[in-house]
């Protein structure tokens, strides 16, 4: 080995093993004046006084996201480290390639394949393994940003009329290897096409440099004349399929003011906005990120806003927070959507601009043909409207069947201010009546769930519903019963259980009462519903408790007096409904007045209709103990 080569070898190791960077060698190109490769050449981009210094991807430049280290390249069988050189001409018999990376495929290959890395994939590993110690490897670099379309233009840095190259890292322990990191993140952005090939220069070999593109490449032309040739070539994952926005995202609006059929917000109205992604070939693909820019000009004062839309990176996104709303305002907006990368947003795709002017209207389109003539009415299960029911016929449903009911306004900028449902709840001729607020689901819709029942009771109702200037409109008057069997069936040993109070002062079943049902290993307690009955439910939700056969208290509080009381649930008795009296204020009798039998027969039907409730007699009788000692006051 000769004097210069030694000093070479020396040079590499002590500067690989400060950690400073080496110097750059680069062959002559063929048939330069000279062929030594130990001459130090300045190189394009890389301290050349004749280019501007291209950022380098050695280790002290790396992102501070990066791929798991590399992992020693394995020896091919053609590829045998010795400090004699190599002797074949020919790069892929002296020199062995390999790749290592997050997401990278199966096999990084050589052209005319084309390698897709996923936009996930922030870089790779290239590692070398040669036949000889190397003096120094380089990597030639260019590539485009969505080649092929009219969008496309070089890469920064990587230009395809002036590729760059950039130097490996020598393994200083064994100068056999040498590494290369592609920081995709950095320099490869989403929907770049990249090419490369590879120069090495070994210590003691003949022919001293084997380039990969003298035996594997692919030659792509470029405007000016410029060849270049690929050994490898892959392309970074675009977010998008398309440069055109409507081609990868669709817009849909609330209401909606896209299109032919406008239905411009009314003065109460916000706007909200979704965008979905469109599928290609069956595959959906998550929007990375994507935000609203709007203006709104009143009266010739314009202010422009952003909103983003959010969940991030997920294949349907919607505003934040949805626009307005802006009474008598006109409103233009567009969306971009991009990729968050590394110093901003890039693939930036933008929506063409759409443009409305807030509706002064709102109100219902036929105020005077009641709600049914304005809104869309539905049930779940079914019930027959209040104009198809047969006389005296009422729609049967099993025990303890909720009732969802919903209205929507099939007219989007007609908006439901509020709505309720007005009730009377009866139970053997006993009954209680109120109102249940309706949730708006949306602008348009509103809903609630009226509680299953107790078996043999029955509930009226009709909805009633504002628009946004306050004009009610309701409903005709829906009624059900609920007997029989649950449906689904209650699974072996266990039932149900319903609680109610009747009040004796004559103003019907009493609502919002405390309860409370123990045995010895297990206890609920709650209040009772609006309509006015209680049973136990699952905590956090309106589902009752299926609870098992067997003995249990059950004690109520009611008008400052608690009431308690001993019942049995059993097969024979699955879904006893509890009833207890109460006086929500005393009852004047003199001492000679008797109950009449109507009275007595309708407590009786009370009695009647529950499975357990506690014995006429007592109460009749204490009723009349404390008439005689108070003569003015009864007390239950």
């Amino acid at each position: 080995m000769t004097p210069t080569r030694w000093l070479v070898l020396f040079l590499v190791a002590a500067f690989a093993v400060s950690g400073a960077v080496l110097p750059v060698f680069a062959s002559p190109a063929v048939g330069s004046p000279s062929a030594d490769p130990t001459v130090p050449v300045a190189i394009a981009g890389v301290g050349s006084s004749h280019a501007p210094a291209a950022p380098s991807v050695l280790v002290s430049d790396r992102p501070s996201v990066l791929p798991a280290a590399p992992s020693p390249a394995p020896v091919s069988s053609g590829v045998v480290p010795s400090t004699s050189g190599w002797h074949n001409a020919s790069f892929f018999k002296d020199v062995n390639v390999n790749f290592y990376g997050t997401g990278l495929p199966l096999g990084f290959r050589t052209v005319p394949y084309v390698n897709n890395l996923p936009d996930s994939t922030l870089g790779f590993w290239m590692n070398l393994t040669a036949a000889a110690p190397i003096a120094f490897a380089n990597v030639t670099i260019w590539g485009n940003q969505f080649p092929g379309t009219s969008t496309s233009t070089p890469l920064t840095g990587f230009s395809p009329t002036a590729p760059t190259v950039r130097p490996m890292f020598v393994n200083a322990s064994d100068p056999a290897q040498a590494s290369f990191f592609f920081n995709d993140y950095r320099f490869f952005w989403p929907g770049s096409t990249v090419s490369f090939n590879l120069t090495v220069v070994g210590v003691n070999s003949t022919p001293s440099e084997v380039k990969s593109a003298s035996n594997l490449s692919v030659t792509e032309s470029y405007p000016g004349g410029f060849n270049d040739a690929a050994t490898w070539i892959f392309n970074v994952g675009s977010p998008w399929a398309s440069a055109t926005f409507s081609d990868d995202i669709s817009v849909s609006t609330s209401p909606n003011v896209l299109g032919a059929n406008v239905f411009a917000p009314n003065p109460r109205q916000a706007l909200s906005v979704t965008i979905s992604s469109v599928p290609v070939n069956g595959v959906v693909t998550p929007i990375p990120t994507a935000v609203l820019q709007y203006t709104v000009n009143l009266a010739g004062s314009v202010t422009t806003y952003s909103e983003p839309f959010g969940p991030l990176n997920h294949t349907v996104m919607t505003l934040d927070r949805p626009i307005g709303p802006y009474p008598g305002a006109t409103v233009s907006f567009n969306i971009t959507a991009g990729l968050p990368w590394y110093g901003g947003e890039i693939d930036l795709i933008s929506s063409d601009v759409v443009q409305f002017t807030w509706s002064p209207n709102g109100g219902w389109w036929h105020p005077d043909q009641g709600l049914l003539a304005n809104v869309d009415l539905s049930t779940s299960p079914a019930l027959p409207p209040p104009t198809g029911t047969v006389a005296g016929e009422i729609p049967t449903l099993p025990t303890d069947q909720p009732l969802g009911v919903s209205i929507h306004e099939p007219i989007e900028n007609v908006t439901i201010a509020s709505a309720q449902v007005v009730f009377r709840f009866t139970d053997s001729g006993v009954t209680h009546a109120g109102t249940l607020p309706m949730s708006a689901v949306s602008a348009n819709t509103s809903a609630a769930t009226l509680p299953g029942l107790p078996p043999g009771s029955m509930l009226t109702f009709y909805l009633s519903a504002k628009d946004i200037y306050g004009n009610p409109l309701s409903s005709g008057n829906f009624s059900y019963t609920e007997v029989g069997p649950t449906n689904p069936s209650l699974p072996s040993g266990v039932g149900l259980l319903f609680v109610e109070v009747a009040d004796l002062a004559g103003s019907g079943l009493v609502g919002g009462f405390a309860y409370s049902v123990t045995n010895s290993t297990w206890s609920d307690n709650g209040s009772a519903n609006a309509l006015g009955f209680a049973a136990p439910l699952l905590p956090n939700s309106a589902v009752p408790v299926e609870i098992r056969f067997g003995t249990y208290s059950v004690s109520v509080r009611v008008y400052g007096e608690t009431q308690q009381a001993t019942i049995v649930l059993s097969a024979d008795s699955p879904t006893p409904t509890v009833v207890f009296y109460a006086e929500s204020h005393p009852v004047p009798i003199l001492p000679t007045q008797t109950i009449s039998p109507e009275s007595l027969l309708a407590a009786g039907g009370l009695i009647a209709a529950a499975l357990v409730t506690l014995p006429l007699i007592y109460w009749f009788e204490e009723r009349r103990s404390r008439a005689e000692e108070e003569q003015r006051r009864i007390t239950l």
